[in-house]
């Protein structure tokens, strides 16, 4: 099969397309015909080497959407030839074929394209509300709401009956409107349910979620020993133990 490939780290220039065997899948994974990849900011940014490198050679793309063509052992929840989506095995989805271990099928309004778009946005978007516990008695206020993860978490936050305030720039409120139709009421005024924030509230929301974040920071790091750590890797450590935030 044609894969992108490289063996040196750099910018878009030192991608390669390479000819390597065919994949095939292990238990529990499918194999598709690649029909559209989403390239993220993780890929490039490891593709740039440092922190983010790893051993050489190294393929890209996370995101990816196409048709099943094989499948491994233990699988039953999709059938040759459905259109799937979701996150390739170890970054290898720009190539002709991929192997998927998370994968769901494709709603009849996307095409591939669109499809392709959504993996990381939505896994990360969900991941947020599980460990904020979002529901419908809950008040959540997204930052970049516009955004792919935003956009994400909004629609997916209010499929859970949330409250949802977004900040944004004026011209993506007519996009936001479109997401958010429900009315309802907040506090002792009946207004839109779910609110677009001008752009001086924003600066200031974003101010206050950032104080908050370093307070949680702190108690992350208290609670995980004196050794500093990673908000993320803290709130995973803690999410394992029943933290609910």
């Amino acid at each position: 099969m044609k894969a992108v490939q490289y063996t040196e780290f750099g910018g878009p220039e030192v991608l390669k397309l390479v000819d390597l065997p065919d994949p095939h899948p292990a238990p529990g994974q499918i194999r598709v015909a690649v029909r559209a990849v989403g390239i993220n900011p993780i890929d490039w940014k490891q593709r740039r080497g440092g922190p983010f490198g790893g051993e050489l050679p190294q393929r890209t793309g996370r995101d990816v959407a196409g048709v099943v063509d094989e499948l491994g052992e233990d699988v039953s929840d999709v059938a040759l030839g459905d259109r799937v989506f979701g996150l390739a095995v170890g970054s290898t989805a720009a190539a002709e074929l991929a192997l998927l271990a998370d994968y769901a099928p494709i709603p009849p309004p996307f095409d591939f394209t669109h499809a392709a778009a959504l993996p990381i946005a939505i896994e990360t978007a969900t991941r947020c509300l599980d460990l904020l516990d979002v529901n419908e008695n809950t008040t959540l206020l997204i930052n970049g709401a516009a955004g792919a993860v935003g956009s994400s978490a909004v629609q997916l936050a209010r499929a859970r009956g949330a409250h949802v305030i977004g900040p944004a720039s004026p011209g993506n409120h007519d996009y936001l409107r479109s997401l958010w139709t429900t009315t309802g009421s907040l506090g002792r005024s009946s207004r839109r349910r779910s609110r677009l924030m001008p752009r001086r509230m924003s600066n200031m929301a974003t101010r206050a979620v950032m104080s908050c974040r370093q307070s949680y920071r702190r108690r992350l790091v208290a609670a995980n020993g004196s050794r500093a750590c990673s908000s993320k890797s803290a709130r995973r450590r803690l999410s394992l133990r029943g933290t609910q935030w």
